[in-house]
């Protein structure tokens, strides 16, 4: 029996299929939210608790892990010639704080890759100095994070309150079966850590679409820029998907028959949205391009075949690129200056 007590009456509602309503001085309203709350639950069914809710998250992520160590322990098998590039970077970046390919002085630093995975290659070293194990272990840390994220994905679309917990799960279990992120999991390689930055972005981004307040619109509007700038650092492309939020951003704010649970919505809100999604991706973004104009005066951004090389340099075939392990050599046609073209003939010359 639940007794649950109002501002004028109180509703009694029991486990049988009888219910008690307060006498005729309820009011409408009160009466309206008693039975709408007495109807979502099954006759005789008590309500789930939120210890057996936790209780079943805490077992679904809990197996969702143990099926990631399953695949490393399988599938953790040889390095490829990517997998060793990034080792390189993170190895070079914690013992000899430079940025570089080479596995041996001189290190020249270098701008063929963005540095989100090699930084986090780093960070797993610093923990657990020169471990495959542990970067693998952390990485499927990470991708039933995703699966987490997914999950609250899921439930913040879902309109339904008394369907928000079973989408949830859902989406939760269908993320953490796809093979196509498991199967990156046990691999050094950027996937699986980009998958998670691309899933948290659009996580932040709706519920910052669905907040009720302004200040919680732009927190979530603060996360999603910053999610987005590391998810690009780690791989160019997850720019895309930030280009795509803020175009959603921008499109949602244009039509006026959508109807968000957030109230009070004007022009005003959505510039100011724009803009600290816009300052957070930059602020965390330009370090990156800042570091490459003070080494090769020039502005870069993204890894090479995103954007121009500075003169002197031009890009490997795939065949000199798997001989010399590099990616830029110098161009016979371009200009004899400048630190790009000296970059570059260092390199070739010590290969």
């Amino acid at each position: 029996m639940a007794l649950r007590q109002w501002s004028i009456s109180s509703v009694l509602i029991s486990g049988s299929e009888t219910r008690t309503l307060s006498n005729s001085r309820c009011h409408a309203t009160i009466c309206a939210i008693a039975i709408d709350d007495y109807q979502a639950r099954p006759l005789g069914l008590p309500a789930v608790s939120r210890t057996r809710t936790r209780l079943l998250w805490a077992v679904l992520i809990l197996a969702a892990f143990l099926l990631r160590l399953v695949f490393i322990y399988f599938l953790g098998g040889n390095l490829d010639g990517d997998s060793n590039g990034y080792l390189l970077l993170g190895r070079n970046l914690l013992m000899n704080k430079v940025y570089s390919i080479q596995s041996g002085p001189p290190l020249d630093p270098t701008f063929t890759r963005v540095p989100g995975y090699p930084l986090f290659i780093a960070l797993v070293y610093f923990i657990k100095l020169d471990s495959l194990g542990a970067i693998r272990f952390a990485q499927a840390i990470i991708d039933t994070s995703t699966c987490v994220a997914v999950g609250m994905f899921a439930s913040g679309w879902e309109w339904d309150e008394k369907r928000k917990k079973f989408a949830s799960i859902v989406a939760f279990l269908l993320a953490a079966v796809c093979p196509f992120t498991l199967r990156y999991v046990p691999a050094i390689l950027s996937e699986t850590l980009s998958t998670f930055f691309a899933v948290a972005l659009v996580t932040a981004a709706s519920y910052a679409l669905l907040a009720q307040t302004q200040r919680q619109a732009f927190a979530w509007w603060a996360i999603a820029g910053i999610t987005g700038a590391l998810g690009t650092l780690v791989r160019p492309d997850g720019g895309l998907f930030f280009a795509a939020v803020i175009a959603t951003l921008i499109g949602v704010s244009s039509l006026k028959n959508l109807t968000l649970k957030t109230e009070g919505r004007s022009a005003t809100n959505v510039s100011f949205s724009l803009a600290i999604a816009l300052i957070a991706f930059i602020v965390t973004f330009a370090p990156w391009g800042i570091r490459n104009e003070i080494i090769f005066h020039r502005f870069i951004m993204l890894q090479p075949r995103h954007q121009p090389l500075p003169d002197g340099c031009r890009r490997s075939s795939v065949r000199e690129t798997f001989k010399m392990g590099t990616e830029l050599f110098p161009d016979p046609s371009g200009s004899n200056t400048g630190e790009g073209l000296r970059f570059c003939r260092r390199t070739r010359a010590r290969r």
